[in-house]
C-alpha cells in the first residue's frame, strides 16, 4: 500500500507591481474608484462577453466601479482625456485577434498609457481569458496578486426519496457562478482539495465505500482514481507549494486517525497517539506541519517542525479545528469556538498573533485561503443549511456564495494559465 501511495503522488508531480502615478487602489474601506473597460465600438460578441466578465472580476473587490465603453480604434489620446472629466481616472482597453488578446492600461488625467500586455487565447472558455486578463491588469491596479483565474470545488449534498442523502463533489468560478459537477457516484464524497504546483487541475476526496473512507483523484475529464485505501480513513490531503510534498490522515483501522508525510520515495508517520489527528496544512518549505488533534481532549490547533522535531501548540482556550496554511501571508486560517459559534481566526506565523476575521451567526468549518491571500473561503452551518462564504481578510467584507443546496468542504485552488474547464 505504502508504494501504491508513492507511485500515485509521484505521478502526480510528473503530470503536471509596480507603481502606477501612485493610483494603485488598496482594498480597505473607501469610496470606490471609478474604471473604465472599453472595448471597440464594433466590436464582436467575444468582446463583449470578454467586457461583461471583467466587470465582474473588477467589481468583486468592491474596490471599483465599473463601466463598460465602445470606443475608437485605436483610442485617440483626446478621447482617453475626456473619460478624466466624466470621472474614470483610469481606463483598460481590450482587443482581439483570432489566436490573441491585447490589454492596455491608461492613465485618462494624462492619456497615457501606464501598462499593456498580448496574451495567447488558451482553451476555448471566453470567460477563462478574461480572467487571465484581469489577472495581469489586477496587480497594475492594486499592487496585489490576482486570483480570477482560480477556481473552488465543493461537496454538495443530494438528498434521495428514501430520505437518505449523499454528497457529490462540484467545481465553480472563485465568486461561487458557473458551478459544475465533478464527482457524482451513489455514496458521500467530503474533503475536496486541490493539488498544487502543477497547471494540470486535480482534485483529491474522500469517498465513503463499505470497508473504508478512501482517498481518491478527479481531473477534468472526470476521471477518478484511488490514492489511498487503508482500512478506516484516508483524507484531506495538503501539497507543498511545488507539489511535490503531501501530507494527510489516515487511521489505518485502528481507530485513530495520524499524521502521514510524503516525500519522494519515503513515507513519515508524523503523529502517533491514541487521539485524532486530522486536517494536516504544510508550510511554504514543508519543514512544517500544522494540524489539529484532540490530545487534550479539546481540539486544538498544532504545530510540527520536522527538522527541529518539536510539537507546539497554538491554541489551547477553546476547540480549534480546520487549520489551513497561506504563504503569502505566512499565516493560519482557522475555526475556533467563541461565543458558542466557531469563527474564523488568523494566526499570523511570525508574530504569533491570533486575529478573529468573522463575527456573524453560524458555525464556520473548513477554511482554505485565496491564491493573492486576501480572501478566505469557508463553510457556515445556520439554521440546518450549509452555504459557503469568503471574508476579505484586508477589510473585513463578508460575501455569501449563492450555490444552491447544502455546500461544504470548500478548496480554493492556485491560479491557472489555462482556465480549468471540465470535458
Amino acid at each position: 500500500m505504502i508504494l501504491y501511495i508513492l507511485i500515485f503522488f509521484t505521478a502526480c508531480n510528473t503530470l503536471c507591481a509596480r507603481d502606477t502615478l501612485n493610483m494603485q487602489v488598496t482594498a480597505g474601506k473607501h469610496a470606490k474608484m471609478k474604471l473604465l473597460i472599453s472595448i471597440p465600438r464594433q466590436a464582436s460578441q467575444e468582446l463583449e462577453e470578454i467586457a461583461a466578465a471583467l466587470t465582474k472580476d473588477f467589481s468583486f473587490s468592491e474596490q471599483f466601479e465599473v463601466k463598460v465603453a465602445h470606443i475608437d480604434v485605436p483610442p485617440s489620446e483626446k478621447e482617453i482625456r475626456s473619460w478624466s472629466l466624466k470621472g474614470f481616472p483610469l481606463m483598460v482597453y481590450v482587443s482581439a485577434t483570432q489566436k490573441a488578446l491585447e490589454w492596455r492600461l491608461y492613465n485618462t488625467i494624462g492619456g497615457k498609457m501606464l501598462a499593456g500586455k498580448k496574451l495567447r487565447k488558451r482553451g476555448y472558455l471566453v470567460r477563462g481569458w478574461a480572467h487571465n486578463i484581469a489577472d495581469q491588469v489586477w496587480p497594475e491596479l492594486t499592487a496585489q496578486p490576482g486570483f480570477f483565474s482560480s477556481r473552488i470545488a465543493y461537496c454538495k449534498q443530494v438528498d434521495r426519496a428514501d430520505q437518505q442523502s449523499y454528497k457529490h463533489v462540484y467545481i465553480a468560478d472563485y465568486d461561487g457562478s458557473h458551478e459544475e459537477l465533478l464527482v457524482e457516484t451513489p455514496t458521500v464524497n467530503v474533503g475536496a482539495r486541490f493539488h498544487t504546483g502543477q497547471q494540470n487541475c486535480l482534485i483529491f476526496y474522500s469517498q465513503f465505500t463499505d470497508k473504508n473512507i478512501e482517498l481518491r483523484v478527479a481531473d477534468m475529464n472526470k476521471k477518478t482514481r484511488k490514492v489511498s485505501v487503508f482500512d478506516g480513513v484516508n483524507m484531506l490531503p495538503s501539497f507543498s507549494e511545488d507539489g511535490k510534498k503531501v501530507a494527510y490522515c489516515a487511521s489505518k483501522g485502528t481507530g485513530n486517525c495520524q499524521i502521514y508525510y510524503v516525500e519522494g520515495n519515503k513515507v513519515m508517520q508524523i503523529t502517533d497517539n491514541k487521539a485524532n489527528n486530522i486536517s494536516p496544512t504544510l508550510s511554504a518549505d514543508a519543514k512544517k506541519i500544522y494540524f489539529c488533534s484532540d490530545i487534550k481532549r479539546v481540539p486544538s490547533i498544532y504545530c510540527v517542525d520536522r527538522e527541529a522535531q518539536t510539537i507546539e501548540r497554538l491554541t489551547s482556550d477553546a476547540s480549534s479545528m480546520s487549520p489551513m496554511y497561506c504563504a503569502k501571508q505566512d499565516s493560519l486560517a482557522y475555526c475556533k469556538k467563541t461565543d458558542g459559534l466557531y469563527q474564523v481566526f488568523i494566526y499570523d506565523c511570525q508574530k504569533k498573533e491570533h486575529r478573529q476575521v468573522t463575527f456573524g451567526g453560524g458555525h464556520k468549518s473548513e477554511c482554505s485561503w485565496s491564491p493573492c491571500g486576501n480572501y478566505i473561503l469557508y463553510a457556515v452551518e445556520k439554521n440546518q443549511k450549509q452555504y459557503l462564504e469568503t471574508v476579505n481578510v484586508l477589510s473585513g467584507t463578508i460575501r455569501h456564495l449563492a450555490m444552491k443546496g447544502n455546500c461544504s468542504y470548500p478548496s480554493w485552488s492556485q491560479c491557472y494559465r489555462q482556465f480549468p474547464t471540465l470535458t
